[in-house]
């Protein structure tokens, strides 16, 4: 009987160390599982960050020449299924770039996914402009014009930098009293009177010698952009226009092209890039124009920036420009704003001009971020 006994409670104890074991072995198999899973997971992370880094290295690459680039790639298939991709942009001085580790349909990863943004700096501001409003004559604003040297990124959002003046100018700054125009700059929100600390007036010292002076190029560079017919807008690129006159789109008596009532496009495609209109003689005028346009144009003369025809500042003309205006003028040829429209500084803008011949840009990251 006793020897029964211990038979049973030797029984017993192989039937539990039989479930011990197997419940460590499971244990330790579905450790194993998970340590393995995480493994997965941390590889397809390190080469979702990997594409991530391709893709801002191509950017990286791109910018000196082109201050807006697109990168995709590398697109590796699986049974015909794409399972690696980046995808990577550059806009307002940051780059974007997703690494995608499992299907990508161009728009959305559906699986492992690392996005950096990269804050950026490169490319210079034109060293002629001095604000908004750069002129060697006097400057003149009414009706609902503004001039505003805060600094606007590319989208035309304030960026929080304060900028530089609204009105930089040789002559006097003269705003109507019994108007809404307004001047600001400097961090100094727009306003009638403007506040002394938005602009600068009465700068004796400040001439305009040449459009490749205001650019910071040599004599001669800008002379492949030269045209003698004014193209038909939205513009994009670089113009140099050397006719007369822009007060209708016809020749006058000197068989001078001409232009009135330009309109530079909507706010949703603007005209763009870098437009001189400035002759030998000094006599090359925008006059009447209206319109969006984001860059900076370089003109003898500036003349009613409105296109309405009229002096009422709720009439149908605007014209807006996000980046800068440099202006030459006479003391009877003043720099005029009227009617509806704003000049609004932008250095993204300013610096992402297209490139003078063979010039590049230099960039460096500023900061880099992880999601």
């Amino acid at each position: 009987m006793k020897l029964t006994n211990k038979k049973g409670i030797m029984l017993i104890w192989v039937y539990l160390l039989i479930m011990m074991i197997s419940i460590s072995c499971g244990s330790l198999y579905a450790v194993a599982m998970q340590q393995m899973k995480l493994m997965d997971i941390r590889k397809a992370q390190s080469q979702a960050l990997y594409l991530a880094e391709a893709g801002v290295d191509q950017i990286f690459k791109a910018l000196p020449s082109n201050p807006n680039p697109n990168a995709t790639g590398p697109v590796f298939l699986n049974n015909n299924v794409p399972n690696f991709q980046y995808s990577a942009s550059h806009a307002n001085q940051t780059i974007t770039s997703t690494g995608c580790v499992g299907y990508f349909n161009g728009t959305s990863c559906l699986g492992t996914k690392k996005i950096l943004e990269v804050k950026v700096t490169g490319g210079t501001v034109p060293v002629g402009v001095h604000a908004a409003i750069t002129s060697v004559g006097d400057v003149d604003i009414q009706g609902r014009f503004v001039a505003d040297g805060r600094d606007y990124d590319s989208n035309g959002n304030l960026t929080g930098d304060p900028g530089i003046s609204g009105v930089y100018t040789a002559g006097e700054l003269n705003i109507k009293t019994n108007s809404h125009a307004a001047v600001g700059g400097n961090g100094i929100a727009p306003s009638n009177p403007a506040n002394p600390l938005a602009y600068d007036e009465d700068k004796r010292s400040y001439t305009f010698s040449s459009p490749e002076a205001a650019l910071g190029v040599s004599p001669g560079a800008l002379d492949q952009y030269k045209v003698d017919r004014f193209p038909a807008p939205p513009l994009s690129g670089i113009i140099y226009y050397t006719g007369d006159d822009h007060e209708r789109r016809e020749r006058d008596e000197h068989n001078n092209d001409i232009i009135r009532n330009l309109d530079f496009g909507t706010e949703a495609n603007p005209s763009s890039g870098i437009l001189i209109v400035h002759n030998s003689t000094n006599t090359a005028t925008l006059k009447n124009i209206t319109g969006s346009f984001k860059g900076l144009i370089i003109a003898d003369n500036v003349v009613k920036i409105r296109g309405d025809g009229s002096d009422d500042p709720d009439g149908e003309g605007s014209f807006s420009v996000l980046g800068g205006v440099i202006a030459q003028q006479t003391t009877t040829n003043k720099a005029l704003g009227t009617a509806k429209g704003s000049i609004k500084y932008s250095s993204q803008v300013l610096k992402s001009l297209p490139l003078i011949g063979s010039a590049q840009r230099e960039y460096s990251i500023v900061s880099w971020k992880e999601t």
